[in-house]
């Protein structure tokens, strides 16, 4: 991503003038477009044409015959840039076109910055720019048709689609589908390209559904970037919707990453509650969407401000991750509040709990019963804590501990791994393995909330799955990429953990847990500092979180090669 403000060919607006690199000045007068080249603002000033190659130039003529005149039949939406027309282009491609109304807040800034930011980065779950028009004193984007509409309209705007047909209410399932959607595309825009995107914007009217209900968010034209890495904060004045305001960018005029999570609070309170940020039909105390909700969260009081519709569809420990979420996101000090990478893996798992329904408990509870496996049978030892608040008041351990509390864990995952029933755990991490007696020497793997129970035929057989499980700092590579895996990420887990039992710090403290992911999807590991470690522990641990998979050990021969390592052999 490029830096708007040290970029020589970046559009600024003062007053009614257009400045254009160095001392190329047009005034704009009324509606006049800033750029005198009506397909490309940045030719004049020598640049290549990139934009020209990765987003395309619609002649009005085009747009016109598309939308038959601008056709009122033909309108699926307004918002504050005007309205939204579905179309088909010449090549039968159907599109949304959102043409400006000259009656907007919104103008040329919001238009062009949409433009070059929309040219230039692609994901999932951002709307796709399709291309743009600025000819005649028009100002058009055209973008991908989104079959289903705003999140806005399914929760409480509109009880009917475009074709006049009621619209069903959202299952659970789907708004925490949407939610998790959401949350990645601002994610990407966190976190994902050079410099980080400050959307600004965020609100369910933004998020918007294909016709696989799949989430994207739209609206870029009030976005920010961040253009140092040292860099936390932007300072502008507020721009943004009622009803998400976060506080702190009120009182400070500085935007930040978190000023994004505080609106992604509001917007879960909207998935949840079904209703709107700001309602003035209510009575006084239930206006604020956010004051009446965190008050009965609060006050243990979560069941009277549910969506009537979602009546007999949560799940207790899915609906308990979400709220919780909801109210962290919503904190009015920005540093307690959770990073976007840390909403998508709580929305992961608060996702993963409600499609098991129980089915986690069951697994449980059949672990804890054990069947005979050394340290990890007992039924039901008392929980006294876990291996992260052990390594966060004790630091690095001793490499004697380490290898016994190593041990442990791969005695237990043999275990979980033998066929023909073999687990997959999905999320070893040091707070899934707990201290089990009372002088903290040994342990126990827990949490089988993201588990996968796979029967295998006979040994030749592959059990190999997709999609994100695992906490991002300690997710393998082939889980990021969303390729097959089997249970060699839980290998490559068990590495991370052993590292940072020696090291005595997570895995790249010194970055966030999706950045982590994305640096190990990369290649990259964890440096070895610590002196705890021996030429074989050393090489253990490369080849646990060695890039192929099938180059990763099985967690028997890990457990006999720790056995010689604590010998001395």
């Amino acid at each position: 991503m490029e830096n708007f403000a040290q970029d020589p060919l970046a559009i600024r607006i003062s007053g009614n003038v257009a400045i254009i690199s160095g001392n190329v000045a047009i005034r704009i007068s009324g509606n006049e477009l800033p750029f005198p080249n009506p397909r490309n603002p940045f030719a004049q000033a020598g640049a290549s044409g990139q934009l020209e190659e990765s987003c395309r130039f619609f002649p009005l003529s085009t747009i016109l015959k598309a939308t038959n005149d601008f056709d009122d039949a033909l309108v699926v939406g307004t918002g504050g840039f005007g309205k939204v027309y579905k179309a088909i282009i010449d090549d039968g491609t159907v599109v949304a076109i959102k043409r400006l109304n000259a009656e907007s807040n919104q103008g040329a800034e919001e238009f062009w910055t949409e433009v070059k930011l929309l040219s230039k980065i692609r994901h999932a779950h951002l709307v796709s720019l399709v291309g743009y028009c600025n000819e005649h004193q028009e100002m058009i984007l055209v973008y991908e048709y989104m079959a289903h509409g705003t999140l806005a309209s399914h929760l409480y705007k509109s009880s009917r689609d475009e074709s006049g047909e009621s619209v069903s209410p959202l299952k659970w399932a789907q708004r925490l589908n949407i939610c998790l959607g959401a949350a990645q595309g601002l994610n990407y825009l966190h976190t994902g390209t050079k410099q980080p995107i400050i959307h600004r914007d965020v609100k369910t009217t933004n998020i918007l559904l294909d016709k696989n209900w799949v989430a994207k968010v739209s609206d870029f034209g009030i976005c920010k970037l961040i253009t140092s890495q040292t860099t936390t904060h932007v300072s502008t004045k507020v721009k943004a919707t009622r009803g998400y305001w976060d506080p702190d960018y009120i009182y400070t005029n500085r935007v930040t990453r978190k000023s994004d999570v505080y609106a992604f609070g509001v917007v879960l309170l909207e998935v949840l509650c079904g209703r709107p940020p700001l309602d003035h039909g209510l009575e006084e105390e239930q206006i604020s969407l956010i004051l009446w909700a965190k008050d009965h969260i609060g006050n243990g009081k979560l069941d009277r401000i549910i969506d009537p519709s979602l009546n007999g569809e949560l799940t207790p420990q899915s609906l308990k991750h979400f709220s919780k979420l909801a109210n962290n996101c919503l904190h009015t000090k920005p540093k307690e509040r959770p990073t976007m990478s840390e909403v998508v893996e709580i929305l992961q798992n608060a996702l993963a709990l409600h499609e098991r329904k129980g089915r986690s408990r069951g697994m449980n509870r059949w672990w804890r019963e054990g069947n005979g496996n050394g340290s990890n049978d007992g039924g039901g030892l008392p929980k006294l804590g876990d291996l992260y608040q052990c390594l966060k008041e004790k630091g690095a351990l001793s490499p004697s501990t380490a290898i016994n509390f190593a041990l442990d864990i791969a005695r237990g995952m043999a275990y979980l791994h033998n066929e023909p029933n073999v687990v997959v755990h999905g999320d070893l991490k040091p707070r899934n393995v707990l201290l089990v007696n009372s002088s903290a020497d040994h342990l126990k793997v827990g949490d089988f909330d993201l588990s996968k129970l796979i029967r295998v035929q006979n040994s030749h057989d592959l059990y190999k799955m997709t999609g994100e499980t695992e906490s991002y700092r300690y997710m393998a590579p082939e889980v990021f990429k969303h390729q097959r895996y089997d249970t060699k990420v839980d290998v490559f887990s068990f590495a991370m953990i052993l590292c940072e039992m020696l090291e005595g710090d997570p895995p790249m403290s010194h970055y966030e847990p999706y950045e982590v992911a994305k640096y190990v999807a990369a290649g990259h590991r964890p440096m070895f500092r610590a002196k705890g470690y021996t030429p074989q522990l050393k090489e253990l641990t490369e080849e646990c979180w060695a890039e192929d998979m099938n180059l990763r050990p099985s967690f028997l021969e890990i457990f006999k090669r720790l056995e010689k390592i604590k010998e001395g052999k």
